[in-house]
């Protein structure tokens, strides 16, 4: 079901014959817990879709689609998430590999930082 929503979106936001998409599935997290310290799972499946159109870049997750910057290098590209509370969510992806770490900078309460990253793999779905 969660993968049907997601194509829904990522149909009605595909404005443009042009439209790249990119699947990155994360399987591996590591992650501060407050009052026990870093934790590492390797059972997780975690997915993001990043739609460029036009300049413009779209992330696709679990909480429907928001707009992202992007900071294209020679070698990778990384998405920038920006929140309302001031803390940033990355993606970068290496372009040669695919592969990607996603990182999250949570803040819980406004006091209490929740620091976690995800790593996996981006692939190019529109070829």
């Amino acid at each position: 079901m969660k993968k049907l929503l997601i194509l829904g979106i990522l149909c009605s936001l595909s404005y443009s014959v042009n439209a790249t998409v990119w699947k990155c599935t994360f399987n591996e997290q590591a992650r501060l817990v407050p009052y026990e310290g870093i934790q590492v799972s390797n059972n997780l499946n975690f997915e993001l879709m990043f739609e460029i159109n036009d300049n413009k870049v779209n992330v696709i997750g679990n909480n429907g689609s928001e707009p992202v910057r992007s900071n294209w290098g020679d070698n990778a590209v990384t998405f920038v998430e920006e929140l309302n509370t001031g803390i940033n969510q990355t993606t970068t992806v290496i372009f040669q590999s695919g592969s990607a770490v996603h990182s999250r900078h949570t803040l819980m309460g406004g006091a209490v930082f929740l620091p976690s990253q995800y790593y996996g793999a981006c692939v190019n779905m529109s070829y």
